[in-house]
């Protein structure tokens, strides 16, 4: 039994997939400069075009998190001093502001996100709702503000007048 190979059908199912599935984007780099940075992606193990791939992902990653970060900004500064932010980003960290005031504070490693303020009371204390890698559904969390204040040397009056905390 014999067989027979159509020229061009693997190929053609091939680039009928990338077609569907990829962009293409052209880059120019200056002469002697492509064997040098495929010489670099071949050092780490990985092709040219998946060592660029992923730093364009990297930088678009860092820009997104100044992106949030100014709007936080932005959101608290808009907010008058009656209400209070609380939000969480990727470096474990914790964000509770009040106007001008920042008070930034290390968080679980396995808090992803915070949901629901259940309580707030001006004294610093704060009962939440939040989401953590580790659990399958929500969590109740409290957070002791004040303790937080006091070691940052900071007055706990800030807490006074905070009538509503709003997660950003």
């Amino acid at each position: 039994m014999s067989s027979t190979y159509k020229k061009g059908y693997t190929d053609k199912k091939t680039i009928e997939y990338i077609k569907n599935n990829y962009d293409q984007v052209s880059l120019r780099v200056p002469k002697g400069d492509r064997e040098k940075y495929k010489r670099l992606a071949e050092v780490q193990g990985k092709s040219l075009n998946q060592m660029i791939i992923e730093l364009l992902d990297a930088e678009n990653e860092r820009v997104l998190k100044e992106e949030q970060a100014k709007r936080v900004l932005t959101y608290a500064e808009r907010i008058n001093e009656k209400v209070a932010t609380l939000s969480v980003n990727k470096e474990h960290y914790s964000i509770f502001q009040i106007g001008n005031t920042r008070i930034k504070f290390y968080s679980s490693p396995f808090l992803t996100k915070y949901c629901e303020i259940l309580k707030w009371d001006d004294t610093g204390y704060i009962e939440c709702t939040c989401l953590n890698t580790n659990s399958d559904g929500l969590v109740e969390d409290s957070i002791d503000l004040a303790f937080i204040a006091d070691r940052l040397h900071l007055p706990l009056d800030i807490f006074k007048g905070i009538e509503e905390v709003r997660i950003v």
